[in-house]
């Protein structure tokens, strides 16, 4: 294996030249400490410290959607914020080096952690708009990765209006609000959700379609911690779009597949009652 230049290659006696590795497939039995061990090898050891801390992070965060869960994501925070980031490297350098290295790649390889993705989405926004370039959609797709506040709620509200003619742009605004949301608090994941409710009862089924089917992709905590004091908000949705006109057999393949989605994400579930009342809840879609 090749280490040289911040770049990771994988040589073997009939490629000498090697090949790249763009990011490593770590088991989910990956422990915190190992975790910091390769973390601190490639940072401290192979000198990716001095202009390559993200790269560093690409790496070891690249493929962890592969394995998932509530554990995962605790085991991450632990290894990822508490240590990595907060002992070994310091948040405020951290933060200087997230807006030197960083791009919009970065802000979806740190999507679930606001406090890195707020100053960085600031920040690139702040860049086009130096160059004078940034387009309503482009601003859009940069503010779903900032904390929500007031502020930036209404600001989403005034882009949606902007921006509302194109159906394929609505289509990722909902998305957009909702990931804003969710990265945030719960409270404003339930008030975005009935927000979104009352407006796809005049929307088109593409659009609703669309926000389903990325439900089955949001962040996980979402499916097994908040989701279950939020079903009402996802059952109205999806009485909408059983009862749109314009309702078709795509219509009833996304609903089946959010449901087995929401079984296989809850059948090791920690919690007993949440486990049973998110069954309950996509068994029932399914049967809709």
């Amino acid at each position: 294996m090749n280490l040289k230049f911040s770049q990771i290659k994988y040589v073997t006696r009939w490629i000498s030249e090697g090949y790249d590795i763009g990011s490593f497939s770590l088991s989910r039995s990956f422990s915190i400490e190992n975790y910091l061990r390769l973390f601190l090898a490639l940072y401290d050891r192979c000198k990716w410290s001095s202009n390559n801390t993200i790269r560093t992070f690409k790496y070891l965060l690249e493929n962890r959607h592969q394995h998932q869960n509530l554990f995962s994501l605790n085991k991450e925070e632990k290894w990822l914020i508490d240590l990595a980031i907060s002992k070994d490297i310091g948040k405020e350098l951290f933060i200087e080096k997230l807006l030197k290295e960083g791009n919009e790649d970065s802000l979806r390889l740190f999507e679930m952690y606001p406090q890195l993705t707020t100053p960085l989405s600031l920040h690139l926004i702040s860049q086009y708009e130096r160059h004078g370039i940034i387009q309503d959609k482009q601003r859009l797709s940069f503010i779903r990765y900032q904390l929500m506040t007031e502020k930036i709620f209404h600001l989403f509200l005034s882009l949606f209006k902007k921006t509302g003619s194109d159906v394929n742009q609505r289509q990722l605004n909902y998305s957009f609000f909702f990931q804003c949301a969710l990265s945030t608090n719960e409270q404003y994941v339930k008030y975005v959700l009935q927000w979104i409710e009352n407006r796809f009862t005049n929307e088109q089924i593409i659009v609703i379609e669309y926000f389903l089917s990325q439900l089955s992709s949001s962040n996980i905590r979402f499916t097994l911690e908040i989701l279950p004091y939020n079903i009402h908000s996802i059952i109205s949705i999806i009485d909408i779009v059983i009862y749109h006109l314009q309702q078709s057999t795509n219509t009833l393949q996304i609903i089946i597949s959010y449901g087995i989605y929401l079984l296989q994400s809850a059948e090791h579930h920690p919690n007993k009652q949440q486990r049973e009342i998110i069954q309950r809840f996509a068994t029932n879609i399914i049967k809709h």
